[in-house]
Order: structure tokens, then sequence, then C-alpha cells
């Protein structure tokens, strides 16, 4: 028998420190693309722009990730649809789900 109930399967939503603590780790080893013949002032600085970089891109791949995986709002069953609407709000939703995924 088909599952019906369209939450069941959202795997557990992170909280920001949880995805903070997650980037950082991830971005920490981040390595450099850059000559040794620089000063260690500029070498030090490309390094950490570069960690920067990997840091925003694992926060924004697992937040793009939290929101595809939420289910879709046009194929869900009325009966969930209504439920939605009275504890959350169908619109209020959406507007969260599009500024997480544009971010």
């Amino acid at each position: 028998m088909r599952q019906m109930n369209p939450f069941a399967n959202i795997p557990t939503i992170m909280t920001a420190e949880e995805i903070i603590t997650f980037a950082h780790s991830k971005s920490k080893s981040a390595s450099m693309k850059s000559s040794h013949m620089l000063k260690k002032v500029e070498r030090t600085r490309i390094r950490e722009i570069t960690r920067l970089q990997d840091f925003v891109k694992h926060v924004k791949a697992k937040l793009r990730i939290t929101v595809e995986e939420f289910p879709s709002l046009e194929r869900m069953h009325p009966f969930y649809l209504e439920l939605t609407e009275v504890l959350v709000g169908t619109d209020k939703l959406k507007q969260s789900l599009g500024a997480v995924y544009n971010c």
C-alpha cells in the first residue's frame, strides 16, 4: 500500500548551528591554489577566501537539498494540503521555502 502522508519521508531538518558546524568541518581542509612565490600574507588571504567560498558552497547545498526534499504542494492530497493550510499556511510555507532556496 502506498503511503499517503507526504510529510512522513521528510528527513530531519538540521538546525542553523548544525549546518554551520557541518560546513565548517567540510571547508576546514580547503586547499589553496596559489603560487609559493607570493608573500605569506597573500597566501594566507587567498587560502581564507577559498575556505569561505567552500563554506558558502556547503551551506547552500544543504539548504537546497532541504527544500528539494520537501513534498510538492501541487501534488499533495487535498487532506494534507488543507492540514498544511490550517497549521502553517500554504502561502507562508511557499514563501519560506522560496526564500531558503534563493539565498
